[in-house]
């Protein structure tokens, strides 16, 4: 069915070091893996890890919160350039900055002509993308924009209510 396409599932990660999760293979710089970590925020816990990029990290690793997975996946598929890319977004870290610059690893990607799949969790990445899908039992319920969904489907409006209103999540 993809006879020829390379597909990526973030986050996925490998049992072996860090750099070889980011690097998977390809040949890529230090100057491009190095701006690619920077890309996507994974400094920080670089700067944690004792070994950084020569870490070894199994697929289960503790040491990586979800949303340093997430990133590690990305840069990864940055690095890449598959054909698609499924990716399944963390929950918001709540801090803004975070997001955007994950928003902005998620917006290269489509610009570099990767299929991008997103099984979003944060509302900004519902609004920036192209299409959005909405399934129900397997079927397809709806499509279009954000702001479209918004205004006629019924369905799309009360989960958006249930996921993204801060009152109801505090209930």
């Amino acid at each position: 069915l993809l006879n020829g396409v390379t597909v990526e599932l973030t986050p996925k990660m490998l049992l072996g070091t860090l750099r070889d999760n980011l690097i998977d293979g390809e040949r890529i710089s230090d100057l491009d893996l190095t701006e690619c970590i920077k890309d996507v925020g994974l400094e920080d816990i670089l700067r944690q890890l004792d070994e950084g990029l020569a870490t070894v990290i199994t697929p289960d690793d503790e040491r990586l919160p979800m949303e340093m997975r997430f990133r590690v996946g990305l840069a990864r598929a940055l690095l890449k350039k598959p054909d698609v890319c499924a990716i399944e977004e963390p929950p918001s870290s709540g801090d803004l900055h975070v997001d955007a610059r994950t928003l902005d690893s998620q917006r290269r990607l489509a610009q570099q002509e990767t299929i991008t799949l997103v099984l979003p969790r944060r509302l900004a990445t519902l609004r920036a993308c192209d299409r959005v899908v909405l399934l129900d039992a397997g079927r397809v319920v709806d499509e279009g924009t954000h702001a479209e969904l918004l205004k006629r489907c019924e369905l799309y409006r009360h989960l958006n209510y249930l996921q993204f209103n801060a009152a109801r999540r505090s209930e």
